[in-house]
C-alpha cells in the first residue's frame, strides 16, 4: 500500500478565527495533549513503509502554539543527523503565521518570542517547507477573516524572513467568496506570489466535510462557496497554464506564468485502490486516514 503523506497533528487551540474553520467541522479530537501522541512511533513506522516522502506537522488548531511538541516531533522525524531514526526528506510546518509573526516582530509573550529560534532550529534539523494558510494576498482582507481585533502581517515580508532562514514557503489559499472568488482574482494572487517570490502557491475552494459536526461553521462555509465560479478558475489555469504534475488524489500542479500552482480540494481522498493519500496521527493516539469519517481508523 502506497501512502502519500503522514500528517502529526498537535492539539485544538487556536490564536484565529476562521468562520469556515475545517478542524470544527471534522471534530476527530477526543482530547490528547502536549505530550507525543501513542502510537508515533508505529504511525512512522507505517508511513516508511508506505513511502511517505513528507510529513505535515499540522493541527486541530494552530500548530505554533505548541513549540516543545514539535520539536520533540522533529527530533524523530529530521533528516540532518543520523541519530534521528526516520529521515523524511520533506518536512512542512503547517501554520496561520500569527505566531511567527508576533515572535520576528518581537510582539507577544516570551514564548511566543523564542519560536523565531525555534524556526531556525527546526530548519537544521531537517524542516523544509512552511505553508502559510491565507485567504487573500491583501494584509487587511486576512486580518477580518484570521483576526479582526488584531494585526495580521504582511505577507512579502513573511516570506523573505523564512527565506533568510531557508524555508520553501507555499501559500495555502482557501478560496472564499467576497475574497479570492474568481479567475480574475486567482491570476491577481498567482502574479502577486510571483513578484514577491512565492516558492508555491495551493488554491483550494472552501468546503464543508460529510457529516459536519458544527452548523454554524458550516452555514458560514456553504454561503461563501465559490461553486459558481470554480469551473472558471479551473479553466483558467489549465488553458493557460502548463501542467508539470498529477498527485494521487486528483489535485493537480501547473506552471502557471512561471508561478507554481497547485489547483486542490483538502478533503478529497484517493480512490486508487492500493494507494492511500494520507495517514493522520491525531493528539488522542489514533491513526486514520481520511478527515472525514471517524470509521476511518487503523489503529486507536
Amino acid at each position: 500500500m502506497k501512502i502519500g503523506t503522514l500528517s502529526l497533528v498537535t492539539p485544538a487551540g487556536c490564536d484565529g478565527h476562521c468562520p469556515y474553520c475545517v478542524s470544527r467541522m471534522t471534530g476527530l479530537c477526543n482530547g490528547g495533549d502536549v505530550t507525543v501522541p501513542r502510537n508515533f512511533r508505529k504511525a512512522c513506522d507505517i508511513a516508511k513503509e508506505g513511502g511517505v516522502t513528507t510529513v505535515i506537522i499540522t493541527g486541530k488548531g494552530e500548530p505554533m502554539l505548541y513549540p516543545d511538541l514539535i520539536h520533540t516531533f522533529m527530533q524523530s522525524i529530521g533528516n540532518k543527523d543520523e541519530l534521528y531514526r526516520y529521515n523524511f526528506p520533506f518536512i512542512e510546518l503547517q501554520t496561520n503565521g500569527l505566531a511567527m509573526a508576533k515572535s520576528m516582530d518581537q510582539r507577544g509573550t516570551i514564548k511566543q518570542q523564542q519560536l523565531a529560534m525555534d524556526l531556525e532550529r527546526w530548519k537544521i534539523m531537517g524542516a523544509t517547507h512552511v505553508a502559510l494558510s491565507v485567504v487573500h494576498y491583501q494584509q487587511k482582507r486576512n486580518r477580518e477573516i484570521y483576526c479582526p481585533k488584531d494585526k495580521h502581517y504582511n505577507i512579502a515580508k513573511m516570506v523573505e524572513r523564512l527565506h533568510a532562514i531557508g524555508y520553501t514557503v507555499r501559500l495555502n489559499c482557501i478560496m472564499v467568496k467576497g475574497y479570492i472568488d474568481t479567475a480574475t482574482k486567482v491570476r491577481a494572487l498567482i502574479r502577486y506570489c510571483k513578484k514577491h517570490d512565492v516558492d508555491q502557491l495551493s488554491i483550494r475552494p472552501v468546503t464543508v466535510p460529510a457529516n459536519a459536526k458544527n452548523n454554524r461553521v458550516a452555514k458560514w462555509a456553504e454561503a461563501h462557496n465559490v461553486w459558481e465560479t470554480l469551473e472558471d478558475i479551473k479553466g483558467m489555469i489549465k488553458g493557460q497554464g502548463e501542467q508539470l504534475l498529477r498527485l494521487p488524489h486528483g489535485a493537480a500542479i501547473y506552471d502557471f506564468e512561471g508561478q507554481n500552482v497547485c489547483l486542490t480540494d483538502c478533503l478529497t481522498h484517493n480512490e486508487a485502490p492500493d494507494e492511500m493519500r494520507q495517514i493522520i496521527l491525531l493528539p488522542d493516539g489514533r491513526v486514520m486516514y481520511d478527515w472525514q469519517y471517524e470509521g476511518a481508523v487503523l489503529l486507536r
